[in-house]
Protein backbone atom coordinates (compact mmCIF):
# COMPACT_ATOMS: atom_id res chain seq x y z
CA UNK A 1 0.00 0.00 0.00
CA UNK A 2 1.29 3.44 -0.91
CA UNK A 3 1.93 5.92 1.88
CA UNK A 4 0.03 9.18 2.16
CA UNK A 5 3.15 11.14 1.25
CA UNK A 6 3.63 9.12 -1.94
CA UNK A 7 0.15 10.12 -3.11
CA UNK A 8 0.76 13.75 -2.20
CA UNK A 9 4.07 13.90 -4.01
CA UNK A 10 2.95 12.07 -7.14
CA UNK A 11 3.63 14.23 -10.17
CA UNK A 12 5.30 17.02 -8.20
CA UNK A 13 8.69 18.34 -9.30
CA UNK A 14 11.80 16.66 -7.98
CA UNK A 15 14.23 19.45 -8.84
CA UNK A 16 14.07 23.22 -8.96
CA UNK A 17 14.87 25.57 -11.83
CA UNK A 18 13.71 28.73 -10.04
CA UNK A 19 14.69 30.47 -6.81
CA UNK A 20 11.67 32.61 -5.97
CA UNK A 21 13.31 34.91 -3.39
CA UNK A 22 16.84 36.05 -4.19
CA UNK A 23 18.60 39.22 -3.06
CA UNK A 24 20.61 39.85 -6.22
CA UNK A 25 22.69 42.72 -4.90
CA UNK A 26 23.23 45.24 -2.12
CA UNK A 27 25.79 47.95 -1.38
CA UNK A 28 28.21 45.06 -0.79
CA UNK A 29 28.00 43.92 -4.40
CA UNK A 30 26.43 41.04 -6.33
CA UNK A 31 25.09 37.85 -4.78
CA UNK A 32 26.25 34.66 -6.50
CA UNK A 33 24.97 32.19 -3.92
CA UNK A 34 22.16 30.13 -5.44
CA UNK A 35 22.00 26.75 -7.13
CA UNK A 36 18.94 27.74 -9.15
CA UNK A 37 19.24 28.39 -12.87
CA UNK A 38 16.76 31.29 -12.77
CA UNK A 39 15.92 33.66 -9.96
CA UNK A 40 13.37 36.23 -8.89
CA UNK A 41 15.86 38.94 -8.01
CA UNK A 42 15.79 42.27 -6.19
CA UNK A 43 17.96 44.50 -4.05
CA UNK A 44 18.70 43.77 -0.40
CA UNK A 45 18.33 46.97 1.63
CA UNK A 46 20.24 46.66 4.89
CA UNK A 47 18.35 48.77 7.38
CA UNK A 48 21.41 49.36 9.57
CA UNK A 49 23.34 50.78 6.60
CA UNK A 50 20.81 53.26 5.25
CA UNK A 51 23.46 55.79 4.24
CA UNK A 52 24.48 53.30 1.54
CA UNK A 53 21.00 53.40 -0.07
CA UNK A 54 20.45 57.08 -0.78
CA UNK A 55 20.29 56.40 -4.53
CA UNK A 56 18.56 53.04 -4.96
CA UNK A 57 17.51 53.72 -8.59
CA UNK A 58 21.16 54.40 -9.42
CA UNK A 59 22.16 51.19 -7.64
CA UNK A 60 19.74 49.25 -9.85
CA UNK A 61 21.26 50.92 -12.93
CA UNK A 62 24.76 49.84 -11.90
CA UNK A 63 24.03 46.39 -10.52
CA UNK A 64 21.43 44.89 -12.84
CA UNK A 65 23.89 44.33 -15.74
CA UNK A 66 26.28 42.55 -13.35
CA UNK A 67 23.73 40.02 -12.09
CA UNK A 68 23.46 36.67 -13.82
CA UNK A 69 20.54 34.27 -13.93
CA UNK A 70 17.79 36.73 -13.03
CA UNK A 71 14.65 35.56 -14.79
CA UNK A 72 12.36 38.12 -13.11
CA UNK A 73 13.38 41.48 -11.66
CA UNK A 74 11.50 43.21 -8.84
CA UNK A 75 11.93 46.88 -7.94
CA UNK A 76 12.31 47.64 -4.25
CA UNK A 77 13.12 50.74 -2.25
CA UNK A 78 12.13 52.53 0.94
CA UNK A 79 9.79 55.05 -0.67
CA UNK A 80 7.31 54.92 -3.52
CA UNK A 81 9.07 57.60 -5.55
CA UNK A 82 12.19 55.44 -5.89
CA UNK A 83 10.16 52.37 -6.86
CA UNK A 84 8.43 54.38 -9.56
CA UNK A 85 11.77 55.69 -10.81
CA UNK A 86 13.29 52.19 -11.02
CA UNK A 87 10.29 51.00 -12.98
CA UNK A 88 10.47 54.05 -15.26
CA UNK A 89 14.14 53.36 -16.03
CA UNK A 90 13.70 49.60 -16.59
CA UNK A 91 10.13 49.02 -17.82
CA UNK A 92 11.08 45.98 -19.89
CA UNK A 93 12.87 44.24 -17.02
CA UNK A 94 10.82 45.00 -13.91
CA UNK A 95 7.93 42.54 -13.55
CA UNK A 96 6.99 43.17 -9.94
CA UNK A 97 7.81 45.05 -6.74
CA UNK A 98 9.49 44.16 -3.46
CA UNK A 99 10.61 42.65 -1.24
CA UNK A 100 9.18 45.56 0.77
CA UNK A 101 10.94 45.41 4.13
CA UNK A 102 8.15 46.36 6.52
CA UNK A 103 10.18 45.78 9.67
CA UNK A 104 9.66 46.99 13.22
CA UNK A 105 12.99 45.48 14.33
CA UNK A 106 16.22 44.80 12.48
CA UNK A 107 19.03 42.82 14.10
CA UNK A 108 17.30 43.23 17.45
CA UNK A 109 17.01 47.02 17.28
CA UNK A 110 13.75 48.97 16.73
CA UNK A 111 13.22 50.47 13.28
CA UNK A 112 10.22 52.36 11.98
CA UNK A 113 9.40 50.59 8.72
CA UNK A 114 6.42 48.38 9.64
CA UNK A 115 3.99 50.54 7.73
CA UNK A 116 1.29 48.78 5.75
CA UNK A 117 0.59 52.18 4.21
CA UNK A 118 3.78 51.81 2.14
CA UNK A 119 2.55 48.46 0.83
CA UNK A 120 -0.72 50.14 -0.09
CA UNK A 121 1.14 52.80 -2.09
CA UNK A 122 3.03 50.13 -3.98
CA UNK A 123 -0.10 48.06 -4.63
CA UNK A 124 -1.83 51.15 -6.00
CA UNK A 125 1.11 51.72 -8.36
CA UNK A 126 1.01 48.04 -9.28
CA UNK A 127 -2.59 48.48 -10.42
CA UNK A 128 -1.45 51.29 -12.71
CA UNK A 129 1.22 48.99 -14.16
CA UNK A 130 -1.17 46.11 -14.88
CA UNK A 131 -1.37 44.38 -11.48
CA UNK A 132 2.23 43.23 -11.09
CA UNK A 133 3.12 41.03 -8.08
CA UNK A 134 4.14 42.72 -4.83
CA UNK A 135 6.37 40.95 -2.28
CA UNK A 136 5.99 42.11 1.34
CA UNK A 137 7.97 41.19 4.45
CA UNK A 138 5.37 41.81 7.14
CA UNK A 139 5.56 39.65 10.24
CA UNK A 140 2.26 38.33 11.59
CA UNK A 141 2.84 38.64 15.33
CA UNK A 142 -0.51 39.89 16.61
CA UNK A 143 -4.13 39.76 15.35
CA UNK A 144 -3.90 43.40 14.28
CA UNK A 145 -1.18 42.46 11.79
CA UNK A 146 -3.42 39.79 10.29
CA UNK A 147 -6.25 42.30 9.97
CA UNK A 148 -3.93 44.77 8.23
CA UNK A 149 -2.88 42.21 5.61
CA UNK A 150 -6.47 41.03 5.22
CA UNK A 151 -7.58 44.59 4.41
CA UNK A 152 -4.69 45.03 1.98
CA UNK A 153 -5.71 41.88 0.13
CA UNK A 154 -9.36 42.96 0.07
CA UNK A 155 -8.59 46.45 -1.19
CA UNK A 156 -6.35 45.26 -4.04
CA UNK A 157 -8.01 42.01 -5.19
CA UNK A 158 -6.35 42.00 -8.61
CA UNK A 159 -2.80 42.52 -7.32
CA UNK A 160 -0.92 39.30 -6.45
CA UNK A 161 0.51 39.96 -2.98
CA UNK A 162 3.27 37.62 -1.84
CA UNK A 163 3.53 37.21 1.94
CA UNK A 164 7.23 36.48 2.30
CA UNK A 165 8.21 33.74 4.76
CA UNK A 166 4.49 33.26 5.53
CA UNK A 167 4.84 36.27 7.83
CA UNK A 168 7.14 34.31 10.13
CA UNK A 169 10.03 35.31 12.34
CA UNK A 170 12.00 33.17 14.79
CA UNK A 171 9.28 33.02 17.46
CA UNK A 172 5.81 33.21 15.85
CA UNK A 173 5.78 30.05 13.71
CA UNK A 174 2.47 28.47 14.68
CA UNK A 175 0.51 31.72 14.83
CA UNK A 176 1.92 32.96 11.52
CA UNK A 177 1.35 29.64 9.75
CA UNK A 178 -2.31 29.52 10.73
CA UNK A 179 -2.80 33.20 9.90
CA UNK A 180 -1.12 32.86 6.50
CA UNK A 181 -3.16 29.74 5.75
CA UNK A 182 -6.35 31.59 6.59
CA UNK A 183 -5.43 34.65 4.51
CA UNK A 184 -4.53 32.51 1.51
CA UNK A 185 -7.72 30.47 1.79
CA UNK A 186 -9.87 33.61 1.85
CA UNK A 187 -8.04 35.63 -0.80
CA UNK A 188 -7.12 34.32 -4.23
CA UNK A 189 -4.54 37.10 -4.60
CA UNK A 190 -2.55 35.96 -1.54
CA UNK A 191 0.62 34.08 -2.44
CA UNK A 192 3.01 32.44 0.02
CA UNK A 193 6.78 32.45 -0.22
CA UNK A 194 8.33 29.48 1.61
CA UNK A 195 11.73 30.88 2.48
CA UNK A 196 13.97 31.34 5.51
CA UNK A 197 12.00 30.96 8.77
CA UNK A 198 9.08 29.43 6.87
CA UNK A 199 11.37 27.02 5.05
CA UNK A 200 13.09 26.04 8.30
CA UNK A 201 9.75 25.52 10.08
CA UNK A 202 8.12 23.58 7.25
CA UNK A 203 11.19 21.43 6.62
CA UNK A 204 10.42 19.89 10.02
CA UNK A 205 6.68 19.70 9.30
CA UNK A 206 6.46 19.21 5.51
CA UNK A 207 2.96 17.74 5.47
CA UNK A 208 1.68 21.14 6.65
CA UNK A 209 2.48 22.39 3.15
CA UNK A 210 -0.45 20.36 1.84
CA UNK A 211 -2.77 22.64 3.86
CA UNK A 212 -1.69 25.64 1.77
CA UNK A 213 -3.07 26.58 -1.68
CA UNK A 214 -1.05 24.41 -4.04
CA UNK A 215 -1.25 26.90 -6.91
CA UNK A 216 0.07 29.86 -4.87
CA UNK A 217 3.14 28.64 -2.97
CA UNK A 218 6.79 28.57 -3.97
CA UNK A 219 10.35 28.18 -2.70
CA UNK A 220 12.99 30.88 -2.21
CA UNK A 221 16.51 30.73 -0.79
CA UNK A 222 16.50 34.30 0.60
CA UNK A 223 20.27 34.46 0.21
CA UNK A 224 21.95 37.85 0.12
CA UNK A 225 25.39 39.50 -0.09
CA UNK A 226 25.13 40.20 3.65
CA UNK A 227 24.66 36.51 4.40
CA UNK A 228 27.78 35.69 2.42
CA UNK A 229 29.81 38.54 3.93
CA UNK A 230 28.89 37.42 7.46
CA UNK A 231 30.04 33.89 6.67
CA UNK A 232 26.52 32.40 6.85
CA UNK A 233 26.27 32.88 10.62
CA UNK A 234 22.45 32.75 10.57
CA UNK A 235 22.18 29.72 8.26
CA UNK A 236 24.74 27.79 6.27
CA UNK A 237 24.45 26.87 2.58
CA UNK A 238 23.89 23.32 3.78
CA UNK A 239 20.99 24.44 5.99
CA UNK A 240 19.35 26.23 3.07
CA UNK A 241 19.85 23.25 0.78
CA UNK A 242 18.37 20.92 3.40
CA UNK A 243 15.30 23.17 3.76
CA UNK A 244 14.83 23.20 0.00
CA UNK A 245 15.12 19.44 -0.32
CA UNK A 246 12.66 18.90 2.51
CA UNK A 247 9.87 21.18 1.24
CA UNK A 248 10.34 20.88 -2.51
CA UNK A 249 8.56 17.51 -2.97
CA UNK A 250 5.36 18.90 -1.44
CA UNK A 251 4.72 21.66 -3.98
CA UNK A 252 5.26 22.65 -7.58
CA UNK A 253 7.30 25.78 -7.02
CA UNK A 254 8.57 26.33 -10.57
CA UNK A 255 5.10 26.03 -12.07
CA UNK A 256 3.71 28.52 -9.58
CA UNK A 257 6.49 31.06 -10.12
CA UNK A 258 5.95 30.92 -13.87
CA UNK A 259 2.23 31.40 -13.30
CA UNK A 260 2.78 34.32 -10.91
CA UNK A 261 4.88 36.19 -13.47
CA UNK A 262 3.07 34.90 -16.57
CA UNK A 263 6.24 33.22 -17.86
CA UNK A 264 5.71 30.62 -20.58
Amino acid sequence: MKSLSSYIMAGVQTSLEWDGHFHAFSHRGVNKMSNAERRVGFADIELDCLDQYKDIPGMYDRMMPKCKGIGAWLATALKIEDIKEIYKRHPNDIVGFGELKLYDKFKGKPVNFKKISFAREVCKFSEECGNLPVYIHYELIEPQHVRAVDKLLRDFPDVPIVLCHLGMNQSNHDFAFNAAKMLASEHGNCWLDISWDAADYLSNNPLLITQLPQDRIFWGSDTSPRLVAHDFKSASPENIEDWKNAVNPYMNSDRNIRRLFAIT
